[in-house]
């Protein structure tokens, strides 16, 4: 598998999941129009736990998304791997924290790499 470009996947990301708009301008408006992917999945996961319960639709669309096209950190490693993995399962909440109950959405490949993270 080829290193695919962290920044176009976020732009893919927003386009297939337009509700996310509004994150993504407030996250180039806070960094002087660059687009920093890391931190920018790091807001979606805080989105997502905060908005789980409101808007279980569309979290449950957008995990799926990020499942599809997280080939997992055993399998492949590139930039996009790396982010979800890092920036986004990793920020999500222990089994013993609020919001917790987001983890029980996670796809098989993003629940293993939760767990790899997860004590």
């Amino acid at each position: 598998m080829s290193n695919r470009d962290s920044r176009q996947f976020m732009r893919d990301l927003i386009a297939d999941h337009p509700h996310l708009r509004p994150n993504y301008d407030e996250h180039l408006k806070d960094n002087d129009g660059d687009l920093l992917p890391h931190l920018l999945i790091a807001d979606i996961c805080r989105w997502v736990v905060t908005e789980q319960d409101s808007q279980p639709l569309q979290i449950l669309q957008l995990l799926s998304w990020l499942e599809v096209h997280f080939a997992g950190m055993s399998d492949a490693k590139d930039d996009v791997d790396n982010a979800i993995a890092v920036s986004f399962i990793e920020h999500l909440p222990l089994l013993s924290e609020p919001g917790a109950d987001v983890v029980l959405l996670l796809g098989p490949k993003m629940k293993a790499q939760y767990e790899q993270f997860s004590p």
